[in-house]
């Protein structure tokens, strides 16, 4: 979180810390299993908040963000077997139906699965990274594929 951001989730903290504390007891609690600490979360919210510094615009991202998703995701990003099972679990039938779509001659469905989920979930550059909250993880996973 940059400083400016710093100084309006401070100034704003009566009215944020409630909504922070909520998203992370409805992402703890969508995905009770998996290893991400709340402390370890709400940092992870903090760094999406990044470049928000009046209050509208911090409470706008609380209003839109979906932090059961983006905690799987972190939670994903983080190495997790746990949570990447649990996200392939949830996702499988788009995950078939997006592979499906692209498989030709040269590759099959199976094949481009596998690319799917080393571009998703390998490295320092896995785009599951990349997921800010809003939005669903579901279409984010769908347009990121489909790319």
């Amino acid at each position: 979180m940059d400083a400016e951001t710093r100084q309006a989730v401070r100034a704003a903290r009566a009215e944020i810390e409630p909504l922070l504390l909520d998203a992370v007891n409805v992402a703890c609690s969508a995905w009770p299993e998996l290893s991400c600490t709340p402390e370890v979360f709400a940092g992870h919210i903090g760094l999406q908040l990044g470049g928000r510094t009046s209050l509208e615009a911090l409470r706008e991202w609380f209003e839109y963000a979906h932090p059961e998703d983006l905690f799987l995701a972190l939670c994903c990003a983080r190495g997790d077997n746990s949570a990447i099972h649990a996200f392939s679990a949830r996702y499988e039938k788009d995950i078939q139906a997006l592979t499906g779509r692209f498989e030709d001659r040269t590759r099959s469905a199976q094949d481009l699965r596998q690319l799917l989920f080393e571009k998703l979930f390998v490295g320092e550059d896995a785009r599951i990274a990349s997921y800010a909250g809003l939005g669903f993880l579901q279409n984010w996973l769908r347009v990121t594929a489909s790319r």
